[in-house]
């Protein structure tokens, strides 16, 4: 019927979502252990106070973020196990999409916001010690 295939079709775009943001999560979780690492190896090798502790406070961005991706990433997870119950209970996966997906949603676009920010800073950092600018 027409009800069930509504369902199915906003059952379609709610996973594809989850799995766009799932792989996106994966690959930043990544290259936070990349910056992390880097930051290590540039923490390891300065003798200045001041530029230690700005390093520091960045590996701990990142590593705030690579939290972030942990508690996302099982959200996310828990929302594609629940939402195949949900298609077959009338309406509970349009009520479920209004509330928890476009809350999800939203902490997605905060998340690369705030991960945005954190690599700029990384690069402002490395250009001004590098004597770039």
């Amino acid at each position: 019927d027409v009800y069930k295939r509504q369902e199915l079709d906003l059952l379609g775009y709610v996973q594809f979502d989850h799995h766009v943001w799932l792989n996106e999560l994966l690959f930043t979780h990544k290259e936070i252990e990349l910056y992390e690492s880097r930051l290590l190896e540039l923490i390891e090798a300065i003798d200045d106070e001041p530029k230690e502790d700005e390093l520091a406070d960045l590996y701990d961005g990142f590593n705030q973020r690579d939290e972030e991706i942990e508690e996302l990433m099982k959200k996310i997870r828990k929302h594609i196990v629940s939402n195949s119950r949900l298609v077959h209970s009338n309406g509970s996966l349009k009520s479920m999409i209004d509330s928890v997906h476009s809350t999800t949603r939203k902490e997605m676009e905060e998340f690369r916001k705030d991960y945005t920010q954190l690599k700029e800073r990384f690069s402002r950092f490395s250009i001004i010690q590098n004597g770039l600018i």
